[in-house]
């Protein structure tokens, strides 16, 4: 059989993508030469490696270097995926990406003796210099050539868009994309389960760093392997298709035990809503703008929003334009080209134009840019066919992989509508979030971006091999565009920040015993609208951050959280703390069980007075016990009191593990003897029958009871406790605790 004939591949190994290897002496010189880049790019980091974090420590920066020592302490330590911040709510880990696997690099390099901020540098720049390490090898095997392979690579590795998104760190390990990428093409090469198996580790380690990548992987793949299958539809049989599906599944067996708590979230606080995507999308303006801090471009940041400043730089496009006319130049063609080429045009032209009409007509042309461009390589597949190449040939190559950038292309502009306002959600967005399992998860749907910009990096490094076959050139106009997409992608800073001490009343509260006994620190945020709801969630961001910080080494359960998640309680408690002290926070801060202690940073709050915040204190102190305060403006506090029980009052407990809750009721004497009355206590979720009950004396003594939290499908918000007080005698509660 003549190897030119598209048949299906038999038992014997048939080599379908051309992959080349490299001279180990080329490859470590080009890799040699991104750490140099890297370094050079990096020279503010390195002038404070062990004393300032790269990022900084603010909001989600802050916020990921409080998970690495969170990681570190606490995973294998407190029930599975819970953390210290949130009380009273659980599985708390899987609010946000859990950044385990870097946290365990962090923590084996602090085993040796490196400081935390060093190791956590170290592991932040050596994933990006693995960016740029894993696309070169992929660009590499696909081409055959170093300098086209480095243009990639340097790229990748140097995108001002990664650059300027330090503050995100779990993006700075996009390494894994084009990692799975070449897994992929290797399984595409030859078949092979192991191929499939290191496929399935890559989704399990992305998943370990950002849950946004492992998705991106899956669509990835799907879409890369459907194009291919597209241009040769007889190429793969069945068995290969269960090798496929045997070797993920064999990767993302170590995933498993991690998965489970997103599972819970995602039942507990369902997906995104359609009209978060819509906010955070692209739009085909974004990927002509740069970040601000960028030193070229940075006039065209206002183009787009920070999430997607998204520009690669023109050299790409003009790389990428090459190549694509090496896609569509036969004459038998032309008609889908142009149609291809008017669909985009006209989704360009609607993205300027305001309305939702607008809207309406890019999610129309999106669909048929889709079908234009399908039907193209089809039509090119059947070429190609005629003339007898059974192999996936370099212009068939180039056909799947932009066929795969523009499909995340038209998914990074959103759903094109807002139902929030009664719009008609019609982009290709809606069709994934409605099908692809885990899709609507995603709420910065532009980030979508990375992985259609890597894919135009790997047409870029196709193109320049293409032009130096073609045209022979010179290898110093083939470093052109390397150097090119350097300058294109400097910026000229960005954040390094150092730890802020806490206060000697944090101090103060880590020398009082060990206890489930919880914290609050006060005040929530900035700023407070009218209807108590919090005025920025940036600055709410900062605030219970750095709390996060200040309590961590309290070992104590802490109400404050900052996550991707918004909790019940981070919506509506602050408007009671508006004022502190004051009733109404007073009857919150007995709602929550075991929050026994409060720490108001006073110069956090913009309108702090001081007399006015003593008279506060005095009016309370039946309520707040003053422990003291310290230089730095931090007041703690003891909550004491009692509440009366009645039908409004309630009590928050942690619905995960099954702990045990301890009350102490006092009911005014009667007089009487042996006078009692009984307390019942029921889940809020289930008040047809108690969970427990008690008697309790009418003598004025405090009396103690003890119950087990009862089981109940929620795993993930706190359980209400409410009470019944038998002919509603005064009882109150005047102390609670939770132990698990």
């Amino acid at each position: 059989m003549s190897p030119h004939q598209d048949s299906p591949p038999n038992d014997q190994p048939q080599e379908f993508v051309l992959l080349h290897g490299g001279t180990p002496r080329t490859d470590f010189a080009s890799i040699f030469l991104l750490l140099v880049l890297l370094l050079l790019s990096r020279m503010s980091v390195l002038r404070a490696f062990d004393t300032t974090f790269i990022g900084g420590l603010q909001g989600d920066a802050g916020l990921y270097v409080w998970l690495v020592k969170s990681n570190l302490r606490d995973l294998f330590t407190l029930p599975w995926f819970n953390t210290n911040a949130f009380y009273p709510y659980t599985l708390t880990l899987a609010w946000s990406d859990n950044f385990i696997l870097p946290s365990f690099v962090i923590g084996a390099l602090g085993a040796v003796g490196m400081p935390l901020a060093a190791s956590y540098n170290l592991v932040i720049l050596t994933a990006q210099f693995l960016n740029g390490v894993c696309t070169y090898l992929l660009c590499r095997e696909l081409t055959g050539k170093p300098l086209p392979a480095l243009t990639a690579a340097v790229g990748f590795m140097s995108w001002s868009f990664l650059g300027a998104h330090m503050g995100h760190p779990q993006l700075q390990f996009a390494f894994w994309l084009p990692l799975s990428l070449l897994c992929t093409f290797r399984f595409m090469r030859f078949p092979r389960t192991r191929s499939a198996v290191c496929l399935g580790l890559c989704f399990s380690a992305a998943f370990l760093c950002t849950v946004y990548y492992a998705v991106f992987i899956a669509l990835l793949s799907a879409l890369l392997l459907g194009s291919v299958i597209l241009m040769r539809p007889q190429r793969f049989r069945q068995r290969h298709y269960l090798r496929f599906g045997a070797g993920i599944i064999i990767g993302i067996i170590p995933m498993i035990p991690f998965l489970w708590p997103y599972l819970q979230i995602l039942s507990t606080f369902g997906g995104r809503n359609i009209y978060e995507a819509y906010y955070f999308s692209a739009t085909p303006l974004s990927y002509l703008s740069a970040s601000s801090w960028s030193w070229l471009y940075g006039q065209t940041a206002p183009l787009s929003h920070a999430e997607a400043n998204l520009l690669p730089g023109f050299v790409v496009f003009f790389l990428v334009w090459f190549g694509v006319r090496r896609v569509w130049d036969a004459p038998q063609l032309t008609a889908l080209k142009y149609a291809l080429i008017a669909a985009l045009g006209l989704l360009f032209v609607s993205s300027l134009i305001p309305g939702q009409m607008a809207r309406y007509l890019g999610a129309l042309c999106s669909w048929f840019a889709i079908i234009f461009a399908v039907l193209l390589l089809k039509r090119l597949a059947e070429l190609e066919r005629r003339m007898g190449f059974a192999i996936l040939t370099n212009r068939g190559l180039l056909g799947c992989i932009a066929l795969c950038a523009l499909i995340l292309f038209l998914i990074s502009l959103g759903p094109l509508g807002n139902p929030e306002k009664g719009h008609f959600a019609l982009g290709v967005f809606r069709f994934f979030y409605e099908t692809v399992p885990g899709f609507g998860a995603i709420r910065a749907v532009s980030r979508i971006g990375i992985v259609v910009v890597l894919c135009l990096l790997v047409l870029s490094a196709l193109s320049l091999s293409y032009m130096i076959d073609r045209s022979k050139l010179r290898a110093y106009v083939v470093v052109l565009p390397l150097l090119l997409l350097v300058a294109e992608n400097q910026i000229d800073r960005y954040p390094l920040e150092s730890e802020v001490p806490a206060g000697s009343v944090f101090e103060q509260l880590e020398r009082l015993p060990r206890s489930n006994e919880a914290v609050l620190i006060l005040p929530w945020t900035e700023q407070l609208k009218e209807d108590g709801r919090v005025e920025s969630w940036g600055a709410f961001a900062r605030y219970n951050v750095q709390y996060m910080h200040w309590a961590f080494s309290l070992e104590r359960p802490l109400v404050n959280g900052y996550s991707g998640q918004r909790s019940k309680i981070m919506r509506e408690y602050p408007k009671h703390f508006r004022t502190f002290p004051s009733a109404p926070s007073i009857r919150a801060l007995q709602s929550i069980v075991g929050l026994r202690y409060v720490v108001y940073v006073s110069r956090f709050d913009p309108a702090f007075n001081p007399s006015a915040f003593q008279k506060q204190v005095q009016a309370f102190k039946e309520e707040l016990e003053y422990l003291g305060g310290d230089d730095s403006g931090n007041h703690l506090f003891r909550v004491k009191g009692s509440r009366r029980l009645t039908d409004e009052y309630s009590l928050l407990v942690p619905s995960y593990p099954n702990g045990t809750v301890t009350l102490e009721f006092v009911a005014p004497s009667s007089g009487v003897a042996e006078a009692h009355t009984i307390v019942e206590i029921f889940n809020s979720e289930q008040p047809e029958e108690p969970v427990a009950s008690t008697i309790v004396r009418l003598d004025g003594q405090p009396a103690l009871f003890s119950f087990a939290v009862p089981s109940s499908g929620q795993r993930v918000r706190p359980l209400k406790l409410i009470f019944k007080v038998q002919d509603n005698l005064p009882v109150f509660l005047t102390g609670h605790r939770y132990n698990h």
